[in-house]
């Protein structure tokens, strides 16, 4: 049936509004109109039109200018998704309240055959006569009104329900287009269209909201749409079990803070699922994580989170190559650090995951003033956290990576008073054989440079723990460490090494000779020295 509407007993539906000669649309954000395609056409070609508010009302009509300039989405595909979002002008529809689009599904209202809904429309002029079809175009003139108004409100049944459309009983030869669609709790349940269709004839449809909103989120359009949502809400409508794209597609479309934060702490969860871990880098899901640590730099919550699933990237040399991008990658990570200094988690996953970038067959590169920074960040937290055995462990081992693509490293390190914390740690932790080899290895690697060697040797600075005394404590360290571990080839040869290396040095020769045992500590690494070397 048809509710004839005229400007006496019009229902007021202000966010329904007319596009003169060519159908209706709906605000449903503000400066947000929902309408066809087919009302509108191209962006270029809906530029000159606009769109008039309160018609058949008490209140003066408000016409504005659409902005396709400003934003433009129409459906492209499949065919049937017949809809279009155009911004429009705000001035003078500051009072009208938008007609809400569900963007979740406890919003999505169900819609079965033979339900009747309610359909707003403006009837465009008939496509045979140019005028406005006689039997629903005749709309009921307001007394003392010379013409009728535009305006028509039918309350039609839904015939069938094929996937995304609903079906209603044609009327005529009347083309309409962009029509909203209510169902009796006024809730909007899609956009009618009546066309005529070169195989089919006359066709009556709605085109499901749920359905266009499944859309949109596709497209990564839903952000268009102003509505308040709660995470749950969201998460609980479009997320799919261990679907990257998914997580990231919510990124794109629900753009407030506190829904990215969420989405952002989940993305990360899934990097600890190693088999999803190559899709999750190359769908972009790394990239997403670095743009959360610096947009959340402030959130401590989110940034571990960040460093944590970047650590689990860092053991694929592959994938850590897709997804820094050089310096500003990294600085991010030194930004956590230097952010959150008293932070043990964020700082033991920071320099794990530094680690593995350096080491391996395909070392990443660091530039010089990124370098000396992570040293610097690097030996500080270190020195923060003395009792975390794995931070020492791969902080140093992240040492010893860097200072063999470039001895000069090793003064920095030096200079940093580095050793002084090495021989408090070994005194302590001497029996950790995995540490020990780390701590040799680092000391191999300082006695092959000679100015370190000379900046330890003839150091007056006590942070540096230098010095002729210092020189006797490391040789007495590196001796102990050697007979207590002499079944472990690689602390022997790393040993040796360090031994030969600071004896190059005059002074710290003389104090190496005058070591009890320091000939007996060579005397058991000549067979892994030996060994080593036929292997080279």
């Amino acid at each position: 049936m048809a509710t004839i509407l005229t400007t006496s007993n019009v229902h007021n539906i202000p966010a329904v509004c007319r596009i003169p000669e060519k159908g209706t649309a709906t605000l449903v954000s503000p400066g947000m109109l929902l309408t066809s395609t087919h009302v509108v056409g191209t962006a270029d070609a809906c530029a000159s039109l606009t769109a008039i508010f309160f018609e058949g009302t008490k209140k003066k009509p408000v016409e504005v200018k659409l902005l396709p300039q400003k934003y433009f989405f129409a459906a492209a595909y499949p065919e049937y998704m017949d809809y279009c979002l155009v911004a429009c002008e705000e001035a003078g529809l500051l009072n009208v309240v938008p007609v809400t689009i569900p963007l979740t599904k406890d919003q999505w209202a169900p819609v079965t055959e033979g339900d009747i809904i309610l359909v707003v429309q403006h009837p465009a002029e008939s496509s045979d006569s140019g005028k406005a079809d006689p039997e629903v175009g005749d709309i009921a003139p307001a007394a003392g009104s010379a013409d009728p108004p535009l305006v028509m409100k039918r309350f039609v049944e839904v015939l069938r329900h094929r996937d995304d459309l609903f079906y209603l009983k044609t009327t005529r030869d009347v083309r309409t287009a962009g029509c909203p669609a209510f169902n009796d709790r006024g809730q909007l349940i899609g956009l009618q269209s009546q066309v005529r269709h070169p195989r089919t004839g006359i066709v009556n449809h709605v085109v499901s909201i749920t359905a266009i909103v499944k859309h949109l989120f596709a497209n990564k359009q839903l952000w268009s749409i102003n509505r308040n949502q709660t995470f749950e809400e969201v998460w609980n409508t479009w997320y799919v079990k261990n679907d990257i794209t998914r997580i990231l597609s919510i990124t794109a479309n629900f753009k407030s803070r506190a829904i990215t934060r969420e989405t952002i702490l989940k993305l990360c969860e899934h990097a600890a699922q190693r088999e999803i871990l190559n899709t999750l880098v190359r769908e972009g899901g790394a990239q997403a994580i670095l743009n959360a640590l610096d947009i959340f730099i402030d959130d401590e919550e989110v940034v571990f989170a960040c460093i944590k699933a970047l650590w689990n990237i860092s053991f694929s040399e592959e994938l850590i190559r897709l997804c820094l991008g050089g310096g500003k990658s990294l600085g991010m990570i030194l930004d956590a650090m230097e952010k959150f200094p008293k932070n043990e988690q964020i700082a033991e996953h920071a320099t794990l995951f530094l680690h593995n970038i350096c080491s391996g067959n395909d070392k990443l590169d660091f530039e010089r003033d990124v370098e000396e920074r992570a040293l610097t960040l690097v030996h500080s937290t270190l020195r923060t956290f003395k009792g975390t055995v794995m931070l020492q462990k791969f902080g140093f081992a992240f040492f010893n990576s860097l200072i063999a693509t470039n001895l000069r490293n090793a003064e920095i390190l030096v200079g940093q008073g580095v050793i002084a914390h090495l021989v408090r740690l070994a005194q302590e932790r001497k029996d950790n054989v995995l540490l020990m080899e780390v701590v040799m290895r680092f000391l191999g690697f300082i006695a092959q440079n000679p100015r370190a060697v000379n900046m330890y040797v003839t150091s007056r600075d006590v942070g540096m723990g230098g010095g002729s005394k210092g020189v006797s404590v490391i040789t007495g360290l590196l001796v102990d460490i050697m007979l207590k571990h002499k079944d472990v080839d690689r602390i022997l040869l790393d040993g040796s090494q360090a031994l030969w290396g600071f004896g190059n040095d005059v002074a710290c020769r003389a104090v190496i000779l005058q070591h009890p045992r320091a000939f007996e500590a060579l005397r058991i690494s000549l067979p892994a020295v030996i060994s080593h070397s036929k292997v080279l």
